[in-house]
């Protein structure tokens, strides 16, 4: 589950060890193969490997 508190900034990431480690792999994955302008979203579908129902979007960027 992904959501943030709005005003205050923060991320919450929440979730089982299995989806926790496929969301780092996805992430780590992208940071090593981008290109300085790409970026990933991690958006919740039906059947979602990790992303629970309910879960906000993630656009991640190298900076």
């Amino acid at each position: 589950m992904i959501s943030s508190s709005g005003d205050s900034g923060s991320l919450d990431v929440q979730g089982g060890e299995e989806a926790l480690a496929l969301l780092a792999d996805n992430i780590e994955g992208f940071a090593s193969e981008a290109d300085g302008d790409d970026h990933l979203h991690v958006d919740y579908y039906p059947d979602h490997d990790y992303l629970a129902e309910g879960s906000g979007s993630l656009v991640v960027a190298l900076g």
